[in-house]
């Protein structure tokens, strides 16, 4: 900070204050909005620079609805004046108190701080501390010399580097820079950027964009070794100016909603509006992920945000696919499709022609985006021998053929209920012709009404999400439109976590150790979507418990969410076991060790032993042997002993931990049942937050922990933990009372009734 304690220095020595500044929010900022910038290790527009600068210094990239953008260029030509203004906001009072800030005022100046001789000292204690974790109020003198850090270099004109490395593709860009009293050339770089700098604080909108324009002119005159191409400039401001996050959580909440009302009222319209916006929140979630995907350069799988992205699109994904197999399975026909997604026998109705295929091609594409880089950029790879070229290619075509053979199946099928053969699949091979052909015959076009050869009619009187409003609903429409709601609120909460929280949403350069993109690339994605399903499975149990609570005798209705809870739990388990192998690939190939014992190695294997122990006991429906309880007892208590003795002296808060293990194990281990499920399954999902959030911020250790912090997210952990607790023992009270009451409760009913 020399150069601004420089001018800091000068200006106390003024008897008044700067007048205010002016911000033009008026001129026209597009040209210069799109000036390649280097920053963070990587290339973006200015526009990009601008927003993560007014954020890193406020807490928000729009402060007082201004265009950061403009901001940004205000804070760098008028330095001055910007030091005197409010921009940095400590809304904690306790934390203003430890500060010995003013009590009544939230935002300060940089000017303020920096004299500020209690932060200060904080400041200079802080660069002492050395391999150990910060706390709570060293983490925040931490964030406040962060942003005045931030704040300095802005004010020093050091942020915005424009000028590129004429000879090393990698080299650094520099700033624009004038020394004191020097006069720019004309034509150079520093004289139309004293021309922007003149015509922004004149609020002259077109000498601004002419500058702008001279501006853009010189900077593309200049040698560079690289430059990003003018596409992927427009493509990241295109992904600024949409914002496909905040519209796919809005989009998704409206969904939910409607899920809802659709649930309570079994209203057709409140379906199809429910469907059409889960649909529209997953393309548009989808396409911002593309677009991250195309600036980075990488799968967008590197850090928290972008693995909340990957979970609120998996559970909005796995809705959708649930929901296409249960549409499939409730084909009336024997012969119809519904037995199996893979046989070629049968008819399928189009709706579910267009589910299939649609899928199919959307998992495939997906697929592709993920894997085709790496598994078959090994062929072009001159040090790739012929064992490693077979393997990829057989991998990558052993995971999309699957894929290949439900969409052939589907339209074999759809020909058949045109009452033609399944040969007929091969006019696709006409060039043009016979993609028109098959697309308008097998999506639009109705089959042959009633039985033909191929089998009976799919469009039979069963109906799906459309049964008539005097029967009860069927036990498929339940589970889809659960489906629908659960999936729609996990994703809405998800991205709006992402959206609001403190969260570091910009693309940065990739850590090292995450450098391996094929295991990267398989990895995350997995595991968040794993996470995905077994939230919503957390939202299910929920619902499970709060209807057996209220209504014990809906025995059907509770059986139909069991299975729904079931299917979630079972799916998720199998992805999350699936994404710990792939995570332990992905450590032999980082760290040279499948696995370490790591903080969050050792979390998600007890997440995932949790969730076997459910399917285990669930499918064991038998007597166990008394002495497996016997051996079970002895063995835990030897396990007891062991841990006990690692962790002695055992403290009270040692003893409760011990404790609350040995009862979630009993627990696991004993109940049965769709209460006994839905509860195991709630405390299962809070070990995956554990395993996802806790080890970061509760913990703080371990190669995983790539995101460090204290403070308010550990309150909020055990908060709403502790709120979830108190819920589940009232409803399994509430349950029990209702369902079987004792003579005691009984006596005690009859009084109060």
């Amino acid at each position: 900070m020399h150069v601004l304690q420089l001018l800091l220095a000068a200006s106390l020595t003024q008897t008044t204050a700067p007048a205010s500044p002016t911000i033009p929010d008026s001129l026209d900022f597009s040209i210069v909005r799109a000036i390649p910038v280097q920053h963070d290790g990587r290339w973006m527009p200015l526009d990009t620079l601008a927003l993560d600068m007014v954020e890193s210094v406020t807490g928000t990239p729009r402060w007082q609805r201004h265009d950061p953008v403009a901001l940004l260029l205000a804070w760098t030509f008028d330095s001055a004046r910007w030091m005197q203004q409010p921009l940095i906001e400590i809304g904690n009072a306790e934390l203003r108190r430890e500060l010995q800030l003013p009590a009544d005022q939230t935002v300060f100046s940089y000017e303020m701080l920096l004299r500020h001789q209690r932060l200060r000292q904080l400041m200079d204690d802080l660069a002492m501390v050395q391999g150990r974790k910060l706390d709570p109020l060293e983490s925040k003198v931490r964030d406040i010399r962060e942003r005045l850090t931030w704040l300095d270099t802005i004010l020093a004109g050091q942020a915005i580097h424009l000028i590129p490395h004429p000879s090393d593709p990698l080299g650094a860009w520099k700033p624009i820079e004038l020394a004191p009293g020097a006069k720019a050339a004309g034509g150079s770089p520093e004289e139309a950027w004293l021309s922007v700098g003149g015509a922004f604080l004149r609020g002259d909108d077109r000498a601004f964009a002419q500058a702008c324009e001279k501006l853009r002119s010189v900077l593309e005159g200049l040698p560079a070794a690289y430059r990003p191409s003018p596409d992927l400039i427009a493509t990241e401001l295109r992904s600024n100016r949409l914002h496909p996050l905040g519209m796919s959580w809005k989009i998704m909440l409206v969904g939910a909603i409607c899920g809802l009302l659709a649930l309570i009222l079994r209203n057709r319209v409140m379906d199809v509006l429910t469907i059409a916006a889960l649909a529209a929140g997953f393309a548009v979630l989808s396409y911002g992920m593309w677009l991250r995907w195309q600036i980075a350069g990488r799968i967008p799988a590197s850090n928290m945000f972008e693995s909340l992205l990957f979970m609120g699109w998996g559970a909005t994904a796995f809705a959708l696919l649930t929901m296409m197999i249960a549409v499939v399975k409730e084909s009336p026909s024997p012969s119809s499709s519904g037995a199996s997604l893979f046989a070629f026998k049968g008819r399928i109705r189009r709706m579910e022609y267009w589910y299939t295929t649609l899928t199919a091609s959307l998992i495939g594409d997906l697929l592709h985006l993920m894997l085709a880089e790496d598994l078959l950029g090994v062929c072009h790879d001159a040090s790739a021998n012929a064992v490693t070229i077979s393997a990829c290619m057989t991998l990558y075509l052993l995971l999309l053929l699957p894929l290949f053979w439900v969409s052939l199946a589907a339209q074999v099928k759809r020909w058949h209920d045109r009452g033609k053969s399944g040969w007929m699949a091969l006019v696709m091979m006409i060039p043009v012709i016979g993609w028109i052909w098959a697309i308008v015959e097998l999506g639009f076009l109705r089959g042959t009404t009633g039985p033909n050869a191929y089998g009976d009619d799919p469009l039979g009187p069963a109906r799906v999400l459309t049964p008539p409003s005097d029967e009860a609903p069927t036990s498929s429409e339940m589970r889809i439109r659960a489906a629908f709601v659960t999936a729609s609120v996990i994703g809405a909460l998800t991205l709006f976590l992402a959206d609001k929280l403190p969260l570091d949403q910009y693309i940065r350069p990739t850590p090292p150790v995450l450098m391996d993109t094929i295991w990267m690339s398989i990895h995350v994605p997995v595991i968040m979507v794993s996470y995905a399903v077994l939230a919503i499975a957390f939202l299910i149990a929920h619902g499970q418990m709060f209807v057996m609570a209220a209504t014990p005798e809906r025995s059907q209705l509770v059986k139909t969410i069991d299975r729904l809870h079931y299917l979630y739990v079972l799916a998720g388990a199998f992805l999350l076991l699936i994404g710990i192998a792939t995570g332990s690939m992905w450590a032999a190939s980082s760290w040279g060790r499948y696995w370490g014992w790591d903080p969050k190695e050792v979390w998600s294997l007890i997440a995932l032993l949790a969730y076997l122990t459910i399917l285990h006991v669930r499918v064991s429906r038998e007597k166990t042997p008394a002495w497996m309880y016997v051996f079970a007892l002895l063995l835990g208590a030897a396990v007891f002993g062991i841990v006990g003795a690692r962790l002695a002296p055992l403290t009270m808060m040692r003893w409760l931990g011990l404790g609350s293990a040995a009862a979630a194990v009993v627990v696991c281990a004993l109940v049965r049942g769709p209460l006994g499920d839905a509860v195991k399954s709630i405390l299962a999902f809070w070990l995956i937050i554990m395993t996802y959030v806790g080890v970061n911020f509760v913990l703080g250790t371990g190669l995983h922990s790539y995101g460090f912090g204290t403070g308010a997210v550990v309150h909020y952990l055990f908060l709403f933990g502790t709120i979830d607790l108190i819920l589940v023992l009232v409803c399994v009270g509430v349950y029990y009372l209702r369902y079987n009451p004792g003579p005691a409760c009984a006596r005690v009913a009859n009084r109060l009734h």
